[in-house]
């Protein structure tokens, strides 16, 4: 998440560093030569934003992280649209009790009616 958020901030060579820094750990490949993953150089952030998402992907495989992941970045839809999935599910919905307790200070989220 410090790659990602490095890189959503236009630092590049600290997203890049900290990728690096997973990839080497999770491979195995702690030398100084790059034998098991290819190195990821920092081309844009469009590019990096890409590497950090599948990373996370492998990384986190079969974890239960992916679907929020998914609805953080605004990917949720295009991936799993035509599983059923729609932007309803992004929040979940506050408990009536909960609204009815604040006074009025919360509200229902949009797609909870």
């Amino acid at each position: 998440m410090l790659a990602e958020a490095a890189n959503e901030l236009n630092d590049g060579q600290t997203a890049e560093d900290h990728l690096e820094i997973i990839r080497n750990r999770a491979s195995g490949n702690l030398g100084p030569t790059r034998t098991v993953v290819p190195f990821i150089e920092f081309q844009n952030k469009a590019q990096m934003r890409q590497a950090i998402k599948n990373e996370r992907r492998w990384e986190f495989a079969l974890e239960g992280y992916r679907f929020y992941d998914l609805v953080r970045w605004g990917d949720a839809v295009s991936v799993l649209g035509g599983l059923g999935y729609t932007n309803r599910a992004r929040y979940y919905p506050i408990p009536q009790q909960a609204i009815n307790l604040s006074g009025g200070v919360l509200t229902q989220n949009p797609e909870w009616p």
